[in-house]
């Protein structure tokens, strides 16, 4: 049984780190991206092209959405659709230049954000809170990790 007190006390925590996390989404430069998008990028970089269907996956969002996430990516050179000479039903998505780039800066970014979260904690402490959310964002995700 949770306590009515540890509810109040997560609540309270929680809705603080959203506010640190909503200021460190919105800090993007990239105001003509959707959430959708940076997320998109940022899932796409470093692969050597993903499937619709994975990327689906890694953000959490039905097909029909993934392929008008892509059109709108494609349509500000962020992504190209490739598709599979032999199975023409296969679509793999890579980022351009100019998505790798942005990307890459929204990594540099994120790092950074989180190197200064993590650096107000103990190292025992970091490693117990990082423990926690993987632990968390396994149970929510049907235990299917990233």
């Amino acid at each position: 049984m949770v306590s009515q007190e540890k509810i109040e006390r997560f609540i309270n925590a929680f809705t603080g780190l959203s506010k640190v996390i909503t200021n460190m989404e919105s800090y993007s430069k990239y105001e003509d991206l959707s959430k959708l998008e940076l997320f998109c990028l940022e899932g796409c970089y470093g692969e050597n092209g993903l499937k619709m269907s994975q990327i689906a996956r890694k953000l959490g969002v039905c097909m029909s959405t993934t392929t008008g996430l892509i059109d709108r990516m494609v349509e500000k050179d962020l992504a190209n659709r490739e598709r599979n000479p032999g199975d023409r039903r296969v679509v793999k998505v890579k980022l351009t230049e100019k998505g790798n780039k942005i990307a890459g800066e929204l990594k540099k970014q994120s790092e950074k954000w989180v190197e200064m979260l993590l650096s107000l904690l103990t190292l025992e402490e970091q490693d117990n809170f990082i423990l926690i959310l993987e632990k968390l964002s396994k149970i929510i995700n049907g235990g299917k990790s990233k």
